[in-house]
């Protein structure tokens, strides 16, 4: 930004882009709503950002469906053993047993 610039903004010969307009209101620390209209928020009225930012909170309906659905830990534990293998790949074994009976099938035709 050169003096000029601000200038011509001032005097109303120009405007600044949009980029230009964010970089002034971080610089000032204030929205752009204020340096483009002149307003500020109304107290009583959200914003959108501190919309989102309510519903992205976790309340508590989100701690209990976490507490309730804690056996998913398990399902991305690392499997230590035989039988944890076969308690999460149990459909494996119809599949395995499916092939094989097809294949004998297929060998006796």
């Amino acid at each position: 930004m050169t003096r000029q610039a601000v200038s011509k903004w001032e005097t109303g010969e120009s405007s600044p882009d949009l980029n230009r307009m964010q970089e002034i209101a971080d610089i000032l620390d204030v929205s752009v709503q204020v340096l483009l209209f002149g307003t500020q928020v109304e107290p009583g009225k959200t914003s959108f950002r501190d919309k989102v930012s309510e519903y992205m909170q976790q309340d508590e309906a989100d701690k209990d469906w976490h507490q309730n659905h804690r056996w998913r830990q398990w399902q991305y534990s690392p499997i230590t053993n035989g039988w944890e293998f076969l308690a999460r790949y149990y459909w494996l074994l119809f599949a395995l047993i499916g092939m094989i009976g097809w294949c004998t099938l297929q060998y006796l035709k």
